[in-house]
């Protein structure tokens, strides 16, 4: 009998239906957003689109409230997740989801935004710098 249940018992644990990719990337997610962080990153976004178009600055009330109805960390989450699980190995996810857990991680998480803009506004002024020369290369025959 006890064979039986030593059996039963491995084939239980070999067949165990592991959380899926997506799982994984929801609860990951959900690290990262633990302290609402995803959240003030999308508020933080929708404050910076008010400020530099006219037309949201004029009624910056109706911008906020159309953005947590369609912009919110829970709408967003399944689709994030889908992208996330397909693009992240199990390690991956398992390692972001320890760093995200962390304070640095949280931070880090809250600083991302300014430094990716920082990152575009750079890339884009080197561009416009050296933009005559493609256009030059690019209309020689």
């Amino acid at each position: 009998m006890i064979r039986y249940t030593l059996f039963f018992l491995i084939a239980i644990s070999l067949f165990a239906k592991s959380p899926s990719k997506f799982e994984r990337c929801r609860h990951m997610l959900d690290t990262m957003n633990k302290n609402g962080y995803v959240d003030r990153l999308i508020a933080q976004s929708v404050n910076e689109q008010i400020a530099q178009n006219p037309l949201l600055s004029t009624n910056p009330k109706l911008a906020r409230s159309f953005a947590l109805k369609y912009l919110s960390f829970s709408k967003l989450k399944p689709r994030l997740a889908r992208v996330y699980a397909k693009t992240l190995s199990y390690d991956e996810i398992n390692a972001f989801e320890k760093f995200f857990a962390t304070k640095t991680g949280q931070r880090i998480l809250l600083k991302m935004p300014k430094l990716i803009g920082y990152s575009n506004y750079i890339a884009q002024k080197e561009l416009e710098k050296h933009y005559p020369e493609l256009l030059q290369s690019a209309l020689k025959p």
